[in-house]
């Protein structure tokens, strides 16, 4: 389990108890939490020994339920005797027993209503001014547990970007890698010929020479648009790292060799259709190692810098491809060991 989501369900634990909590001050035997979307109610959580009228993880279709109003008013709803009320006595909650309510709207971060806070009974009884303050202060802490939530999955999202390109980083591929590989072994079995994962390792062709003449915020400015070019095309499941200062991992779950080859030259060309550089006068272009591999291990980091010098080497702006997932021994003829697409 993440940090994060250690610290999610640890705001699901403590909403839970403030739950409790608020029951046993007021003597309401049904406390819960909910959300209320276009088409549905969703309990997020109860007080243990809720009646069943409500029950965490369950949804409801939206019609005329005191949540809705809640939600939609953003402010208090209270009713003290649902069957004395002309607007509630024939409504799907009092069908279902429920005879006395208070709602509060919850908000999020940016003011928007998150959820509802609301106290149920199966009898009709007055609803003391003092139970709407405790829940004010119940409700300030849940609040506060969504914006504190709000800020650390922002701060785990800028963990896992590269600040230059906003590209995933390393971190982000070590977390997302063991879901594509699973993913791409569900693949497998529905896609004739295909491999877990795809790898494709790029560099930007002169990258050295860029330094020079672009300096390095103008360097750090191309990649950021050959990451752009590229990101435009993936698929959810794939991934696009920056690896290192000129070069891109592209990662690309459940693909058969010839897609991937094909993919890398259509990736390949995008990026050579990028306008030249501003005052600089060069184009860009990427050199590319690409192979297909199973997932197990490391990753082939170093067969994959091999066909990418082999790239280079052929005169940049090429694919050079692996046709074997086993490991690289040395050095093998075009023919033999890989594919090579020249231009």
């Amino acid at each position: 389990m993440t940090p994060l989501h250690q610290l999610e369900h640890h705001a699901e634990a403590q909403w839970q108890r403030l739950l409790d909590t608020l029951a046993q001050a007021t003597g309401m035997p049904g406390v819960y939490l909910a959300r209320c979307t276009e088409v549905e109610l969703h309990v997020l959580s109860t007080n243990q020994g809720c009646p069943p009228q409500a029950a965490a993880g369950e949804r409801f279709p939206i019609f005329d339920l005191f949540c809705e109003q809640v939600m939609r008013q953003a402010k208090v709803v209270q009713v003290e005797d649902v069957a004395a009320d002309p607007q509630w006595q024939s409504g799907r909650e009092a069908s279902a027993g429920v005879q006395c309510y208070l709602g509060m709207p919850v908000r999020d971060p940016q003011g928007e209503v998150f959820a509802t806070l609301c106290l149920f009974d199966t009898k009709a009884h007055p609803l003391p001014e003092a139970w709407q303050s405790l829940m004010r202060s119940v409700v300030a802490i849940i609040e506060g547990e969504l914006a504190m939530l709000s800020l650390c999955r922002e701060l785990d999202g800028l963990a896992r970007q590269d600040p230059v390109t906003g590209l995933a980083n390393r971190r982000a591929l070590e977390l997302g890698l063991p879901a594509m590989k699973e993913w791409g072994l569900r693949q497998q079995s529905s896609l004739a010929g295909s491999h877990p994962l795809g790898v494709v390792l790029m560099e930007l062709d002169q990258f050295a020479e860029l330094l020079v003449r672009a300096g390095l915020s103008g360097a750090e400015h191309a990649l950021t648009l050959v990451g752009q070019v590229l990101g435009q095309s993936l698929r959810p499941q794939d991934m696009l790292v920056r690896w290192s200062e000129a070069r891109l991992l592209l990662l690309v779950s459940g693909v058969r060799s010839e897609d991937l080859l094909a993919q890398a030259e259509q990736l390949r060309c995008a990026v050579q259709r990028l306008p030249m550089l501003d005052g600089e006068g060069m184009g860009l272009t990427v050199s590319m190692g690409v192979m297909v591999w199973s997932g197990e291990g490391h990753l082939p980091i170093s067969l994959l810098e091999q066909r990418l010098r082999q790239a280079q080497e052929a005169g940049h702006n090429r694919c050079v491809m692996a046709r074997s997932e086993l490991p690289f021994a040395g050095p093998a003829p075009l023919d033999q060991g890989e594919q090579a697409v020249k231009h």
